[in-house]
């Protein structure tokens, strides 16, 4: 099967992560996988592709160019041939759906539509894409999917989680050397946010958490470690200052090898307050073997049901009190820790997501005719 994937190049880079894992599962098991980039960080090597192709690829989203770049997709199916055709965001959807359709060639077409938010309502143009010239819709949570199949019914339709490599993500003790450099002990326990620093995070409902919780527990320390983005570390030193507890956390950028910071906590937090399309932290976290208290939104709410703890968001209190219950029982701990690692083998591996995106896309193009 030769599978030509599409990369927008408005796909964040949590998206961007997925479909490289995506493709390298695919192509462990025999798949030709053609990666398109627009921003010509992923393209495949031995694309056959001329200057001007990249030059309109690189603008495949432009609203003004948008009857070319159908002309131009058209000719680019007709050369590669391609048995199924992957897109990722909503204008090269379009652009792909009717470039297809103008090639006048029986391609299937699948669209992993990453956005979870609620919307007041769906386009026509978008239920005449999705109905008619589309094969098949993945989306990231089972909500979406009720959405989905009940607003723009598409002829099939398929929910995707993240996938890890079990090998690499698997749990270890911290060496001594990194909890010295901590100056953590043996009596300490550690509630840990990974990630990066952004608004939707959430890294200020777990700085008001931790405050309500070291009042009860001065032996609790609380780690935040990600790469700076609209929100900076030092913003959030001077929100512990403020609050006086500064002395209680850790704060880490950017590391060489994240499994080490995932290796410090005994307990992870994942506290998302907005829509964000697809959860690294959540299944690595898992696959290290730290249990989890998470907001019961994104593919947070169902990756942890029944193996997690689950909260509203927005809620210090409740965040407080869910790590309280953790503190306070270490049997659950390890019951949620084992239950983590049995999820991660059975549904979150590489080659877990490589067999069931065969498996949808084999469906698809043996039913395209």
């Amino acid at each position: 099967m030769k599978i030509l994937q599409i990369i927008d190049g408005r796909c964040c880079d949590s998206i961007r992560v997925f479909i490289v894992q995506q493709n390298r599962a695919l192509t462990s098991l025999g798949e030709e996988v053609i990666i398109l980039d627009s921003r010509g960080e992923y393209s495949s090597e031995h694309m056959p592709l001329t200057k001007k192709d990249y030059e309109w690829i690189a603008n495949i989203s432009s609203i003004a160019e948008f009857p070319l770049n159908i002309f131009r997709f058209s000719k680019l199916v007709s050369r590669l041939s391609p048995d199924i055709v992957v897109v990722h965001q909503g204008e090269s959807h379009f652009v792909a759906a009717f470039g297809i359709a103008k090639s006048r060639l029986k391609i299937p077409l699948v669209r992993f539509r990453w956005d979870n938010r609620p919307r007041q309502g769906i386009s026509i143009p978008a239920k005449f894409v999705t109905r008619r010239l589309t094969s098949g819709i993945v989306v990231p949570t089972r909500k979406a999917a009720v959405y989905v199949s009940t607003k723009l019914k598409p002829p099939k339709l398929d929910i995707c989680y993240p996938a890890i490599d079990p090998d690499y993500f698997k749990p270890f003790p911290p060496s001594n050397r990194i909890r010295d450099k901590y100056k953590l002990n043996g009596d300490n326990i550690v509630i840990g946010m990974v990630g990066g620093l952004g608004p939707i995070k959430g890294h200020r409902l777990f700085i008001e958490a931790a405050k309500l919780i070291s009042i009860r527990y001065p032996r609790v320390r609380f780690l935040i470690a990600g790469i700076e983005g609209a929100i900076k570390l030092e913003h959030l030193k001077i929100l512990t200052d403020k609050l006086r507890i500064c002395d209680r956390f850790i704060f880490i950028s950017k590391v060489e090898d994240i499994r080490k910071i995932y290796s410090l906590c005994d307990i992870g937090v994942i506290a998302t307050i907005g829509y964000e399309p697809i959860s690294w932290s959540v299944v690595e976290f898992m696959a290290m073997g730290v249990p989890i208290v998470g907001t019961n939104i994104n593919q947070t709410n169902d990756i942890l049901t029944d193996i997690g703890v689950l909260i509203p968001p927005g809620s210090p209190t409740a965040l407080a009190g869910a790590l309280e219950g953790l503190i306070e029982n270490p049997s659950w701990r390890a019951d949620l820790r084992l239950k983590g690692l049995t999820a991660v083998s059975n549904y979150y591996t590489i080659e877990r997501l490589g067999a069931n995106t065969k498996k949808f896309f084999e469906e698809i193009v043996g039913g395209k005719n």
